[in-house]
């Protein structure tokens, strides 16, 4: 747990000063949306796969990256670029090119598909070039996301969070 205790520390300091412009955009133009999930949270994949090819149908170009802290057997009907604490340098560092492309990506949004997002995840999050960054809202995440969503439901899903960003993005009207 070296790893994520440095990277926590990081966040903890790291500037809330941000180079990228937040935005949001109408679900109509929207064109690129990331996804980052969590290995341990994810008990049934069908939910994910229904959500993320239902997103696909729609013509959206979608990215997913998940983070487990060690090699999990996930089951998913598209691409997911899955990393471990392996692929983590001792400082932090994110050793596999494509945790850093997927950073780098102009998404027009980031969901965060995590009940609580581990530091890796809040770390992703916090350097996203993405225009809007959503997740579920939970005292700890509301300096990480532009857009939440509330549930008093204990055990939501992955699933279902991205539903209700999906119900509420598409609720947005923009002056764009």
């Amino acid at each position: 747990m070296p790893k994520q205790s440095i990277i926590k520390l990081k966040n903890y300091f790291k500037d809330d000063h941000h180079p990228t412009k937040r935005k949001t955009t109408t679900y109509q133009k929207v064109e690129k949306i990331g996804i980052l999930i969590q290995g341990k949270e994810i008990k049934n994949s069908d939910a994910i796969n229904t959500f993320v090819n239902g997103l696909k149908l729609e013509g959206k170009n979608v990215s997913v990256l998940c983070f487990s802290e060690k090699n999990s057997n996930l089951y998913f009907d598209f691409n997911v670029e899955q990393f471990t604490l392996k692929e983590i340098s001792f400082t932090g560092k994110y050793l596999n090119s494509n945790i850093q492309h997927f950073i780098a990506q102009k998404f027009d949004y980031l969901f965060c598909l995590s009940i609580a997002p581990s530091p890796i995840l809040i770390d992703i999050l916090l350097n996203s070039k993405a225009n809007c960054r959503a997740g579920l809202q939970t005292r700890n995440n509301e300096p990480l996301l532009d857009l939440m969503v509330y549930s008093t439901k204990k055990d939501i899903t992955p699933g279902e969070i991205g539903e209700q960003i999906i119900a509420l993005v598409k609720k947005i009207k923009t002056n764009d």
